[in-house]
């Protein structure tokens, strides 16, 4: 979706009167939204069902631009049905795997922005296109001024190693936009995600901005997290228990992090059709678990499970 007149004056009165810097961040616990798609359609509908963060996938443009992106275009983008661009098409190694397609780095932003993400939102209405952090943050802004609450950004880096032998690292970049929006603060509505312990580290040598490590799976190391971030993001299995024959129920997981001075995310994931406990019954469970957020991609559905704990926890007195 194009930005229109409404939207830019809207970001515009944003930048000015939404709380940065030093500001306080939103009360926990918080919702992070994690779009399937990323548009300012989806984010701005997020917001207004109570998302207090947008998560938002950054990779690097050929001349330096914070895309959000997947590394590999053709799964976000119509880019294979480009004929221009099939030429640039390519077989790479990320990461010590064999990759193949076409790879944002080879596109400049101009480029990338001829490039749709989806079908128009509206009859005559442009499709929509990749987005930039900086318009992301502009969004959040703008979702801050309207729904008079804070709306923060958290960037997650996307296969920030294979950007290292680039002019600019990812890192590097990702600081200097944060430091330019206004974010470079531990106070401020910013949370930088990565799955990579050195991506993290390198960043935090540039910006205070506060860092997510993540980890997928069981694969959780809580020594390696001390130092590299203040909070981690971990799968939902990890805190509540799943017992087919009773309610959901939580382990110690939180408080051993806590304990460690660590935040806690849990990476929500919609439970299969067989699985005894529904969406909103897990994420419920996650909250009266005591996380500091939850990121999942149904906003609505978090915030209402949010306030479902909420009452379990605080019941109102008997009337």
């Amino acid at each position: 979706m194009a930005m229109t007149r409404r939207h830019l004056l809207a970001a515009s009165a944003a930048t000015v009167l939404a709380p940065v810097g030093s500001s306080a961040e939103p009360a926990a616990p918080l919702i992070f939204f994690e779009p399937g798609t990323a548009s300012q359609v989806a984010y701005e509908q997020a917001i207004g069902a109570g998302a207090d963060y947008l998560v938002a996938p950054v990779v690097l443009s050929q001349d330096g631009a914070l895309v959000v992106a997947d590394l590999e275009l053709s799964a976000v983008t119509d880019i294979a049905s480009h004929a221009r661009f099939a030429a640039r098409r390519k077989d790479k190694t990320v990461l010590g795997a064999p990759m193949s397609g076409w790879f944002v780095d080879d596109f400049t932003l101009a480029e990338l922005k001829t490039l749709s993400t989806g079908p128009a939102a509206k009859r005559g209405a442009p499709p929509p296109t990749l987005l930039t952090l900086s318009e992301v943050i502009d969004i959040a802004r703008a979702g801050s001024v309207r729904e008079a609450r804070v709306v923060g950004a958290a960037p997650r880096m996307m296969a920030a190693g294979y950007f290292s032998g680039a002019e600019v690292s990812l890192e590097a970049a990702l600081a200097r936009q944060i430091s330019v929006a206004g974010f470079d603060s531990p106070a401020a509505a910013m949370r930088v995600q990565s799955s990579e312990p050195a991506a993290l580290k390198a960043f935090g040598g540039l910006s205070r901005a506060r860092r997510v490590q993540l980890f997928s799976g069981r694969g959780f190391g809580l020594e390696g997290a001390k130092g590299v971030c203040e909070a981690v993001g971990v799968v939902e299995n990890l805190i509540v228990e799943d017992d087919a024959k009773g309610p959901m129920h939580a382990n110690d997981f939180v408080a051993s992090v806590h304990a460690a001075g660590l935040a806690v995310y849990a990476e929500f994931r919609p439970p299969a059709p067989h699985e005894p406990h529904g969406a909103r019954e897990r994420l419920t469970a996650l909250f009266l678990a005591g996380v500091d957020g939850v990121m999942c991609a149904d906003a609505a559905l978090a915030a209402r499970a949010r306030r479902e704990a909420a009452d379990r926890r605080n019941p109102p007195p008997p009337s």
